[in-house]
């Protein structure tokens, strides 16, 4: 089903544009959208599927891709999630940006008052030792 010279034809180009996980298609391009990426980047690393199970899952056609432009894909996104994570354990846990769930804010947001509590506690023990050390 793939064109020849992996180029799209009109059709095929029509049938990519009606996927709301593509963003831009061209007689030899396709790009999606971030929410794909990292749709799929999931199911293929934490989730160990494979790629054109996840592709019909999100509603694209493996063979109108080809084999070649998927795993041009995979390398891309490999590149992409792992220079994301490399830089991201260079920043530490309080830099790094990260999706927060309502949850996950408020869980945060518990653990960022208590360690503020415990660091008023220790800053009024020092003034306290402080002032003793005065009389």
């Amino acid at each position: 089903m793939a064109a020849p010279h992996n180029k799209f034809t009109d059709e095929q180009i029509a049938v990519l544009l009606t996927n709301r996980h593509v963003r831009k298609v061209g007689r030899s391009f396709v790009y999606f959208t971030d929410d794909f990426k990292r749709q799929f980047w999931q199911m293929y690393k934490e989730e160990n599927q494979l790629p054109h199970e996840i592709l019909l899952k999100l509603g694209i056609d493996y063979q109108l891709l080809g084999r070649s432009r998927v795993q041009g894909m995979i390398q891309n996104l490999r590149k992409k999630f792992e220079r994301e994570t490399e830089e991201e354990r260079k920043l530490g846990p309080r830099q790094r940006p990260v999706i927060m769930t309502p949850e996950r804010q408020v869980t945060q947001l518990r653990a960022e008052v208590e360690y503020l509590r415990q660091e008023n506690e220790f800053l009024k023990k020092i003034v306290s030792a402080g002032k003793e050390v005065k009389r």
